[in-house]
């Protein structure tokens, strides 16, 4: 094995790669924007969470349920009619950060206690999926979120993984807000 970095390839010398310079390629570039790219790659692997509740539930990738959290965060607004509803929308809008990947938990066990409660919840994400600019990835992630609270999501954590919710990736939404939140 060669101990210098220079290798041949079609009879002329080059870097491996991750030994490469911008100033060998002779390109100008904008090193910020190249940064932010960079770091919004990396940000991509991003962890899938189970959302549970009485038991039953369904895997999530992290940046659809971000994406869902933050909405229905966004719909129960500064001033909730109902005072338990600030400590869901806290706990909510923290959690569609990106900082819980693979650990987002909604709380429905903590929050979801009640009948009154479970309605409330149900006409938020009725509220949110009637909106027109919702994403497919985000209506569906509603609608699973939708049945486990009604009770026609019967299937655990450990249950085969049939039916999560798919879509393009990077997630335009997803990118968008970390670049937000970032100041890119």
């Amino acid at each position: 094995m060669r101990s210098d970095p220079t290798y041949r390839f079609v009879g002329r010398p080059y870097r491996k790669p991750a030994e490469m310079r911008i100033s060998d390629c002779g390109i100008e570039i904008d090193r910020p924007r190249v940064d932010a790219i960079v770091r919004s790659l990396q940000s991509l692997r991003m962890g899938t969470s189970f959302v549970e509740y009485k038991g039953c539930g369904f895997w999530s990738w992290d940046g659809y349920l971000e994406h869902v959290l933050f909405l229905l965060a966004e719909a129960i607004g500064p001033s909730p009619q109902e005072p338990w509803l600030d400590d869901v929308r806290d706990d909510w809008r923290q959690q569609s950060f990106g900082a819980f990947t693979g650990s987002i938990d909604p709380n429905l066990d903590e929050y979801v206690t009640s009948e009154n409660r479970q309605q409330v919840i149900l006409k938020l994400i009725d509220e949110v999926s009637a909106r027109d600019d919702l994403t497919h990835e985000a209506a569906a992630t509603l609608e699973f979120l939708r049945r486990l609270l009604v009770g026609e999501i019967m299937t655990d954590a450990a249950s085969p993984l049939d039916y999560m919710v798919t879509g393009e990736h990077p997630y335009v939404w997803w990118v968008g807000r970390n670049a937000e939140l970032k100041g890119d």
